[in-house]
């Protein structure tokens, strides 16, 4: 049914600036899921549409709704939207789009745009449903974030209660009560172990269905190894469990997930990118918590597919028509990659203050023997034209992976991983890379003569603090 385009456009004068809103605002599962959007389901028929797109399937007021969506697109931290074409239900086509400008007092004006197109009589009611009551569900949750986001406590954003399990503080005094009687326990702070139960307690679903205990000791400001030992020890006291994530090297999202490194893979494939790879301990393989669901029930639910919070090393994220030109102001100095998805070939784009201001054009598709590595300045555009005949996605991807991920490899080799986890090992004749590891052979000399000359308890005492000392 062809019919004119609704649209509306909501403005915010928000306090947080745009560096500190993005990771709020573009998670848009977590904003969707806050905004009363019913949950989302990849329809996967075997069929790739290319290019990012995938078939999505949503239920709401007893209406089914299927939709393809185009990738969404974005330039982190200032843009984003998406495209979503309806097979069924009231809508035709929805499209939005957000816009983050920095003013000059530091703070934040937040644009939102929502176009949308009705299929049939039901689409009648689209000024209500958008018009009005998202409006108000987007002014709640876009006012809570700037708060939290000025707090500097994302980790609390939701828009519903946390749910506890019946059984959840009995747990956590039980756990609080053992913590001296596992192994290692008495080295971890009571306080720390608290504030791993009340982070557990607060933080909404997103925050705690995929725990990285690195990731919370750089928000909290405390030493890494103090949180990932917490963490363990707390999995060992049943408040939490760990799981081993396989990632995709490009895109890195978990492709594979297990409860036991025994069950690891060795080889995964991913779709999106089109790649088949192995698991390496030391590149891609990460351990990652959640809450035991004797402590925390979590939403499993996904509310928004492909988002930009999915992948937050790519700063820039679109669609490029034959002949067209994007500009790409990379967000901080640093190595990128510029590639097209389900494409072969990348280029280097450095971001250095010897950098040029004037970068020349990339072409993409990437042809290696054609096309050359760039160097910009600082907030300098890089222009990226389409120079074949069908449409791509760009990707411009910081290279650098983040070191706030426990590796598999760091994980195996730590003493009170393997005094709490003993049972944790490789399938028998599986093989799996671990990147380089340091193995130290020690030996307390004459260590015989040390038992007769003062005697079995001094001496062994010695041995175990040269076994204290080996563990720090």
């Amino acid at each position: 049914m062809a019919d004119h385009e609704y649209h509306e456009r909501w403005v915010w004068e928000l306090q947080a600036s745009p560096e500190q809103l993005w990771p709020l605002v573009a998670d848009t599962n977590r904003f969707d899921r806050d905004s009363g959007v019913p949950a989302a389901d990849l329809v996967t028929d075997g069929e790739l549409l290319g290019d990012g797109r995938v078939r999505v399937r949503v239920r709401q007021y007893g209406v089914t709704l299927d939709y393809v969506q185009d990738p969404f697109v974005w330039d982190e931290p200032r843009r984003f939207g998406v495209t979503r074409h309806f097979s069924s239900g009231p809508i035709g086509r929805l499209r939005i789009l957000a816009e983050l400008d920095e003013r000059p007092d530091g703070g934040t004006t937040l644009t939102y745009q929502v176009w949308a197109t009705r299929r049939n009589a039901l689409g009648l009611s689209i000024p209500i449903q958008i018009g009005q009551i998202l409006r108000r569900r987007f002014d709640k949750a876009f006012r809570t974030f700037d708060a939290l986001a000025v707090a500097g406590t994302p980790e609390l954003a939701s828009g519903s209660t946390p749910t506890l399990a019946r059984t959840a503080d009995e747990r956590i005094a039980a756990a609080r009560a053992g913590l001296t009687g596992v192994p290692g326990g008495s080295s971890v702070d009571p306080a720390l172990l608290d504030r791993l139960a009340d982070h557990l307690r607060r933080a909404d679903d997103v925050a705690v269905a995929r725990l990285r205990p690195y990731a919370l000791a750089d928000r909290w400001c405390l030493p890494r190894r103090d949180v990932l030992e917490a963490a363990l020890v707390a999995t060992r006291l049943g408040l939490l469990r760990f799981r081993w994530d396989v990632l995709c090297p490009q895109c890195r999202i978990a492709k594979a997930t297990d409860d036991h490194l025994v069950e690891v893979p060795t080889a995964i494939h991913c779709d999106a990118c089109g790649i088949d790879t192995t698991a390496n301990l030391a590149r891609n393989v990460e351990l990652t918590f959640a809450p035991a669901p004797t402590v925390r029930l979590v939403d499993p639910d996904e509310y928004c597919i492909g988002n930009p919070a999915a992948t937050p090393h790519v700063v820039h994220q679109g669609l490029l028509a034959p002949g067209e030109t994007a500009t790409v102001v990379p967000p901080e100095p640093g190595r990128y990659r510029v590639r097209c998805l389900e494409r072969p070939g990348a280029i280097t784009a450095t971001v250095a203050d010897d950098g040029a201001m004037d970068v020349e054009t990339v072409s993409v598709p990437i042809v290696a023997e054609a096309t050359a590595d760039v160097t910009a300045a600082p907030g300098a555009t890089i222009p990226v034209r389409n120079d074949g005949a069908d449409e791509v996605l760009v990707l411009v991807e910081r290279v650098a992976w983040g070191d706030d991920a426990v590796t598999g490899a760091e994980v195996i080799a730590l003493q009170r991983f393997r005094d709490l986890f003993a049972d944790e090992a490789l399938r028998p004749g599986e093989r799996i890379e671990v990147g380089t590891t340091t193995i130290v052979f020690t030996d307390l000399c004459d260590s015989t003569a040390l038992y007769q000359r003062i005697g079995d308890a001094v001496a062994f005492g010695r041995v175990l603090d040269h076994f204290d000392v080996l563990r720090r």
